[in-house]
């Protein structure tokens, strides 16, 4: 028995010195590459020396390697190996989202050309529409400036009250068939201080003014006034688009309205109306000092600029309206552009001279009557 004991422990010693002899013959190896390692970090970069470890290398030597590392390098292989990982997940989800982008493209791709397929079909139903409308349609161009006086078969002379009445801010004026007059300058719409009882409801008016429009109607071109404003508070002349006055109210471009209060001041408005019902307005002032009036209360723009009196010589208003926007300039520059509810439908061209009601508010003593405004030429060109 005591020998086998002896032989266990002598067996036992051995195995422990050659493995301690193995571990210290080994420990050259793993220094050399350790070494290795170290150079190819300083010579080759992060990269070259991580790939020589973890891959070039077994479990063993890894172990070994790191063993022999400082904490500053250790750290430096986790942070790369971490970087490494996250570039291969990134890299992984844009691989499996590459099918979902793709479907998505190509579904914005089908909606474009749908949208344009659409765009291109409404233009060519809108065209047609026009085309329709040829019978009653104003001829283009046309040029109108009054100096053979006004043509019945192109314009209609309005007879009636001013709008609104019933209400506390109507119109004080009746419209006259005398107050448009003509001669070798144009067109006068001429307002006037005068009493005059409206032959049908026997209402007395104080005041008398004109209105004018096409007979006929025009869809989409653009429309110029050379006109020149009255001055005076209570006047609003009006230069406009809309449905004839004996329909119902479809669409309406105001080209500009006047305050003869503030004769510096021009407003431009697209109403937005639908079977005789009025459901909102854009508009934009254009003039100086008009944060000074109550003018802004329903204008989504208002436009500065060099001052303008509007009543001391002509100026050319106008109108570019097209299916799918409306702008506005004022002699030759554009200066307001709208793109919703543009009207679809042809309209006529109005021309009229108010006298009290919502804009300018009603006129007072010092308002000069008789009060004018003239309108030298009327253009429409497609």
């Amino acid at each position: 028995m005591k020998r086998f004991i002896l032989l266990g422990f002598v067996t036992g010693s051995l195995l422990v010195a050659f493995a301690t002899f193995a571990q210290f013959a080994e420990a050259p190896y793993y220094d050399a590459v350790t070494f290795s390692f170290r150079k190819r970090c300083t010579d080759e970069g992060m990269e070259s020396c991580v790939r020589f470890l973890m891959k070039d290398q077994d479990k063993r030597t890894r172990a070994e390697v790191f063993q022999r590392l400082t904490d500053a390098e250790k750290d430096k292989i986790d942070a790369y190996l971490k970087a490494e990982a996250e570039a291969a997940e990134k890299a992984a989800q844009k691989e499996a989202e590459a099918p979902r982008r793709a479907a998505e493209m190509r579904q914005r791709q089908a909606e474009a050309k749908q949208q344009a397929i659409s765009q291109r079909e409404r233009m060519q139903a809108l065209e047609k529409q026009r085309r329709s409308f040829n019978r009653n349609s104003i001829e283009l161009p046309f040029i109108e400036t009054f100096t053979n006086g006004i043509d019945p078969t192109v314009w209609r002379i309005v007879e009636r009250p001013g709008n609104r009445q019933g209400k506390p801010d109507a119109e004080a004026h009746l419209y006259v068939a005398e107050a448009p007059m003509t001669d070798s300058k144009g067109l006068h719409v001429v307002a006037r201080r005068e009493d005059r009882v409206h032959p049908r409801t026997r209402k007395l008016f104080h005041y008398t003014s004109g209105r004018l429009e096409t007979r006929q109607t025009f869809l989409y071109g653009r429309i110029e006034f050379q006109a020149k404003l009255p001055r005076g508070k209570g006047l609003c002349p009006a230069l406009w688009l809309r449905t004839p006055d004996n329909a119902s109210c479809d669409g309406e471009i105001d080209v500009i309205e006047g305050f003869g209060s503030h004769p510096y001041i021009i407003q431009s408005t697209l109403h937005h109306w639908a079977a005789g019902k009025h459901l909102g307005l854009q508009c934009g002032l254009i003039g100086l000092d008009f944060r000074k009036t109550p003018f802004c209360r329903n204008c989504t723009t208002a436009i500065g600029g060099k001052a303008s009196n509007f009543s001391a010589d002509y100026h050319t208003f106008a109108v570019d309206w097209r299916p799918d926007h409306v702008s506005w300039l004022l002699d030759g520059r554009t200066y307001f552009t709208l793109t919703e509810h543009v009207p679809q439908i042809p309209l006529s061209v109005a021309i009229a001279l108010m006298v009290g009601g919502i804009m300018d508010g009603p006129p007072t003593p010092e308002t000069p009557f008789p009060a004018y405004l003239d309108v030298k030429l009327v253009r429409i060109t497609q």
